[in-house]
């Protein structure tokens, strides 16, 4: 009981056969740690215990969270720090277009999450772009080359919402605990912070990953035609 669990060489040494990659197991137990309520782990140990872990503590509290009450706001908080050190002359995070102004400063306007964009389908991403770029609040947009657009991948939207409400959820265990709220002895309160600790730069990294989608509206001029319709350049950003 003085050292509980198994090592994660050891494990990796009982199930790996030869010319199979170990990696796949050490993923396939930290994705197991992720979801199962009775496998616990600390000092790269793991063991089952007869008590749940956090896990649906945690997956209860989840549920608790709503899309644009809860989740967009710290989608927004961590945006706006990443993109804090940028050369643009201005960044409007969820900025509806009449609080986007009109003027010759080069500006990011950033999309919600449930505004994404998909090389295929439905791309709600360029409407929600288009009435950005076409007004400013009820009045027409005349400087409108002075905007581009970044947005998250479709595709991604779902996995970084749902890492923002485990990342709340972790964030309200370990308030309660240190508010006494929530009775645990010493190696849940110590696993609870870790998997804060853990969630928080997962959320780090999934913005990133996500929010990859720089979108720039293009014209042509075409003699005696005059310009052409807008159309969009889609690149994608690399998220180091």
């Amino acid at each position: 009981q003085m050292v509980r669990g198994i090592e994660l060489e050891r494990i990796a040494l009982g199930v790996a056969q030869p010319g199979q990659q170990v990696g796949l197991y050490r993923d396939a137990l930290r994705r197991l740690h992720d979801r199962l309520h009775y496998l616990n782990s600390a000092n790269n140990r793991f063991w089952f215990d007869t008590r749940p872990n956090l896990r649906r503590e945690m997956e209860e509290r989840k549920r608790r969270f709503q899309d644009k009450e809860d989740v967009f706001p710290i989608v927004r908080e961590r945006l706006h720090k990443a993109l804090a050190s940028t050369s643009f002359g201005g960044i409007h995070i969820f900025t509806s277009s009449g609080d986007v102004p009109d003027d010759w400063q080069l500006r990011l306007v950033v999309l919600p999450p449930d505004a994404g964009y998909s090389r295929s389908g439905q791309n709600l991403a360029f409407e929600r772009a288009a009435d950005i770029l076409k007004q400013r609040g009820e009045l027409p947009r005349f400087k409108k080359n002075r905007l581009i657009f970044l947005a998250a991948d479709f595709d991604s939207v779902s996995r970084l919402k749902d890492q923002v409400r485990s990342t709340m959820a972790w964030q309200s265990i370990v308030s309660d605990i240190k508010e006494m709220k929530l009775n645990l002895d010493q190696f849940q309160a110590k696993q609870a912070s870790k998997s804060m600790e853990d969630a928080n730069e997962a959320l780090r990294r999934m913005i990133r990953e996500a929010y990859k989608w720089i979108l720039a509206p293009v014209q042509e001029a075409r003699p005696g035609k005059g310009l052409s319709e807008v159309i969009w350049e889609p690149f994608a950003l690399n998220p180091g």
